[in-house]
Formats: structure tokens, C-alpha cells, sequence
């Protein structure tokens, strides 16, 4: 019986100590986790495919839409963070639609970051003196550290020519 007790006694010590061990080594590895991202952050967000389709005032029910590629890179800087909520604002990028190439100068935009998040973005671009306004927004997935992607879609465009963007992007640290 004694036997029992001096066996049971000294497997609760060391599940004690072993369960003391790995909280502390556990400790340790979330203390040196740092914020995946934190105010001043620069952010790259970049196409990986998408299209667009130009609108048209007045185009028919059943005419043939015209696809084109479009691409997207845009350098933003982290403002603020307030929980999983954060603030973006535009520092330069471009769009590129077909062969024409707009300059984006600035912009902001907001993010819910979450496994499943929520990122929207817009601001102003210009091409050969014209202004063109864009807003695009979507589903923000982090699918692991280092992997963020967003789906964007938006339209783009200015009071003589419109499109709506459909882009696929990746989102990661600039240098």
C-alpha cells in the first residue's frame, strides 16, 4: 500500500515539474514573438492576377464585355492600430489597366486583421494629367505568418471612363 502511495506521490512531482517546465519554455517563445506589424510598418500590397472590365454609360444588356488584365502595387504605411482594426495610409504604387499605367500618389484605407479580415483601400491616381478615383475592398486572409492575401474588388475610374477591378493580391512587409 505504501508502495502505491510513494509511486503515485512521485508521478503528481514530476507531471508538477514537467508541466512547470513547458509552461515556462512557453513562455518564453510567445515573449520573443514580436506584433506582426506595428505603427510605421511600410506594407506592400501585390497583384498576383486580376482583370478589369470597363463600364460603359449606355451599353446594351447583352453586349460583349471586353476583359482586360490589371495589376496593382501599392506601398502603405501603417497609422494607427486599435485592437484588430488598423489604419492605412497610401505612400505611392500604381495601377495598371490593359497597357495604361496610372500613378497612384495617395490614398488611406482601413483593415479588420483577423483569419478571416477585411481590407478596403482607395485614394487617387493620375495618367497624362487626368485624375482618376479608386476604392477597392475585400475578404483579407491570413493563412499563415507571412501569407496574407486579400480578394479586392472596386471600381476605378474618373467621369469619362469607369472600370470595375477584380484583383487577387498578396500582402507582406516592404523593405
Amino acid at each position: 500500500m505504501q508502495k502505491k502511495y510513494l509511486a503515485l506521490l512521485s508521478s503528481l512531482l514530476v507531471v508538477l515539474v514537467l508541466s512547470e517546465f513547458l509552461t515556462v519554455a512557453n513562455a518564453e517563445t510567445h515573449a520573443d514573438n514580436k506584433p506582426p506589424i506595428e505603427v510605421g510598418d511600410v506594407l506592400k500590397i501585390e497583384s498576383r492576377r486580376g482583370i478589369a472590365v470597363e463600364l460603359k454609360v449606355g451599353r446594351e444588356e447583352n453586349s460583349e464585355r471586353e476583359l482586360l488584365k490589371a495589376e496593382l502595387m501599392l506601398k502603405v504605411e501603417v497609422a494607427e492600430i486599435k485592437d484588430a482594426r488598423v489604419a492605412l495610409k497610401v505612400l505611392e504604387g500604381y495601377i495598371k489597366i490593359g497597357e495604361n499605367v496610372y500613378t497612384v500618389k495617395e490614398g488611406k484605407g482601413r483593415a479588420i486583421l483577423s483569419k478571416f479580415g477585411w481590407l478596403g483601400v482607395g485614394g487617387t491616381a493620375t495618367n497624362e494629367g487626368a485624375q482618376y478615383r479608386f476604392y477597392l475592398e475585400g475578404m483579407l486572409h491570413i493563412e499563415r505568418s507571412g501569407l496574407v492575401v486579400a480578394r479586392l474588388t472596386g471600381v476605378f475610374g474618373n467621369d469619362e471612363k469607369s472600370y470595375r477591378l477584380r484583383i487577387m493580391a498578396r500582402i507582406e512587409k516592404s523593405d
